[in-house]
């Protein structure tokens, strides 16, 4: 008898350990803050219909975009010279963060030149780096952005709810 009460104590032990176990290895981090200036947009994809297009105000008349398949891509390039294409947008994916405020300039420097792009697929819950390369005397200049999530109707994707801020570091006209 005794042997068998202390069978069944350890046992329901165990099942309380495990449960709160379980418990608190589900616990999710609360997001980082947006931090002032945050701007929040419903980007529509390149579909034929129109898309959304981010530019930077006062800079440049060069935007970007989400593609048909689902991509931030640049609309623009320019020419360096050898007569090679440059894109003005190359774009980091830095995987999944907690919200645009989670996103710090220091990461700039770990990413590594193979890690730029100039077409990133679209990722919901994901952050981003993008650097808009200047041709004139400015300096390059430096954008986050953050996918909170996709926009669905009848199980497709035409959009994303994005969230990003500039200037992000440095501002461009600072020497």
């Amino acid at each position: 008898m005794f042997r068998k009460n202390l069978y069944l104590r350890n046992v329901v032990a165990v099942a309380i350990c495990l449960a709160g176990i379980t418990m608190f290895s589900g616990c999710d981090t609360e997001p980082v803050p947006d931090p002032p200036g945050t701007i929040a947009l419903l980007m529509r994809l390149e579909d034929g219909s129109g898309a959304t297009n981010i530019e930077v105000r006062d800079m440049t008349t060069d935007v970007f975009c989400i593609d048909k398949d689902v991509n931030f891509t640049g609309k623009s390039w320019w020419c360096d010279e050898r007569r090679q294409q440059i894109p003005f947008y190359q774009f980091a994916y830095l995987g999944e963060v907690d919200g645009l405020g989670s996103i710090q300039y220091e990461m700039i420097k770990d990413i590594p030149p193979s890690g730029w792009a100039s077409k990133v697929a679209v990722i919901e819950g994901a952050g981003y780096v993008i650097e808009y390369k200047s041709t004139g005397e400015y300096k390059n200049f430096y954008m986050r952005l953050y996918v909170e999530r996709y926009i669905n109707n009848n199980g497709k994707i035409w959009g994303a709810v994005v969230k990003y801020q500039y200037p992000f570091g440095q501002h461009p006209f600072v020497p």
